[in-house]
């Protein structure tokens, strides 16, 4: 088994709930993993891969929901995405609120400078990402 292959498997059993999601051909959200941390706390995680070189820094904008609740909570958080390399794998972590209720997290990649965003392939008229919601 080549290093890269036991890099993949070691990954893979990381990622509880895999996406598998190409946006643009530069990144492919590779899924995530959700888990308590005590008393109304948990942490997600979101993998990606790089898939091409990025010459900009991209925003990644996360959004919670909270069920019974109006609006969302913004978690976003700017990624060094200017200094992925092609083919690697990139984690990201939030501690986040997590009371008894159900949440819901919907993120995506963009540029506020130019407002520019990744599209997804699968669905080109959509840049979200929506994880729908967890208990």
């Amino acid at each position: 088994m080549t290093r890269l292959a036991r890099v993949e498997e070691m990954v893979g059993s990381l990622v509880e709930q895999r996406l598998g999601i190409n946006l643009d051909d530069k990144v492919e959200v590779v899924g995530y993993t959700l888990r308590r941390q005590g008393e109304g706390q948990a942490e997600l995680r979101l993998y990606f891969r790089a898939l091409s070189a990025m010459a900009e820094d991209y925003t990644l904008w996360l959004h919670r929901y909270r069920e019974g609740v109006e609006g969302f909570e913004n978690l976003d958080r700017r990624l060094g995405t200017s200094r992925w390399r092609p083919g690697r794998m990139y984690e990201e972590r939030w501690s986040v609120p997590l009371g008894e209720e159900k949440v819901r997290f919907v993120f995506g990649l963009w540029r506020w400078e130019d407002g520019s965003r990744l599209w997804r392939k699968d669905a080109p008229q959509e840049h979200e990402i929506d994880l729908g919601w967890i208990e």
